[in-house]
């Protein structure tokens, strides 16, 4: 469950795209919502939450938590991507963060675009080194996005991942780290949090 979308509502603050950031975080109703869908079994993502909403998660949360489809700030200084700051609390929380394939989340070259091109492969790849490198590979998955917004042409649907993936073994990632990546850790938080 996320508690926003890009935009403000009584729960929650969502990191906006076209709009000066909120500073508010999550509200009273967010705060009781969340609390009561940890009880329920119900995994929390943040996806698309703004930092102050973020870090209020962070601080009620109990069970891990999970990103679905962010990238990583550092490499593109998109509001939608997480702080290194924030990857390190998802991974203290024991949750995972989803590789998101929109294009203005990727490449700080590419921020502005709304057409696809094709993207190199270690762009992806950087955003997972990073996430692996300040945590480890048990705090990263693949999340895609493939459904709402502007990929690159070079990985367009699902059908194309395993190209990504030749990709990855061929650069320094195992056999058990991609397994990691397409499926277990997401199922990990899922079994984790669910009742």
């Amino acid at each position: 469950m996320g508690l926003s979308w890009s935009n403000v509502n009584k729960f929650a603050t969502g990191a906006l795209f076209y709009q000066e950031q909120e500073d508010r975080g999550l509200t009273e109703k967010g705060k009781d919502l969340l609390i009561t869908a940890q009880k329920m079994g119900i995994t929390i993502d943040v996806s698309h939450l703004n930092d102050p909403s973020f870090w209020d998660a962070i601080e009620i949360t109990s069970k891990p938590i999970i990103a679905t489809h962010s990238n990583c700030r550092s490499i593109c200084s998109h509001q939608r991507n997480l702080t290194d700051k924030q990857i390190i609390a998802i991974h203290e929380k024991h949750g995972t963060i989803g590789l998101n394939l929109a294009i203005v989340f990727l490449s700080e070259e590419h921020k502005k675009m709304r057409t696809a091109v094709e993207l190199p492969l270690e762009v992806l790849k950087s955003h997972i080194d990073h996430i692996v490198k300040l945590t480890d590979i048990n705090t990263v998955a693949i999340g895609t996005d493939f459904d709402g917004t502007t990929v690159p042409s070079n990985i367009s649907g699902a059908n194309e991942l395993p190209k990504f993936f030749d990709y990855l073994l061929e650069n320094g990632y195992s056999e058990q780290d991609l397994k990691k990546l397409g499926h277990q850790n997401l199922l990990r938080v899922f079994s984790d949090t669910w009742i």
